[in-house]
């Protein structure tokens, strides 16, 4: 079990804080999964310049181009992240150490008790959470298979 948070802010006193469960789930799942569910939300709000700070380093390498994604388990998320990233003008990507990303860590937490694929959405001004919403984001395909054995 796993979960992904982020933290979009639109200024000082106007931001939303996501978060969204994942199901066996690594480290590197969860982080590509943050960073996609923090540009869906953002073109969602029509954002056209955004800059993205991340706790990965291997995943903002990944971002800028300076390395490869070589887990064919996330080549889909990855993809799904590059198509995305065309919506933006301007889109700037930057590492920062966990110690400096302490509050969407603890969304990333706040997502282990979420549904995967459900994207829990609360947009706070002036310290106030002023509305919360639900989108479903993804969906998990899974195959049944029957075997028959005479």
């Amino acid at each position: 079990m796993g979960g992904c948070g982020f933290i979009l802010h639109i200024n000082k006193e106007h931001f939303y804080r996501g978060w969204t469960g994942l199901l066996m789930c690594t480290n590197n799942l969860a982080e590509i999964t943050a960073v996609w569910t923090l540009l869906f939300w953002a073109n969602k709000l029509d954002t056209k310049d955004l800059r993205v700070y991340g706790d990965s380093l291997l995943v903002i390498n990944w971002l800028l181009g300076s390395s490869m994604m070589h887990a064919s388990n996330l080549t889909h998320r990855g993809s799904r992240i590059k198509d995305l990233m065309k919506q933006f003008e301007h889109i700037h990507f930057q590492h920062i150490f966990r110690e400096h990303n302490m509050e969407a860590d603890s969304l990333s937490k706040k997502g282990i008790s979420c549904p995967e694929g459900w994207l829990q959405i609360e947009e706070i001004k002036f310290g106030n959470i002023i509305g919360t919403s639900r989108h479903r984001i993804f969906w998990k395909y899974y195959i049944i298979v029957t075997v028959f054995c005479w």
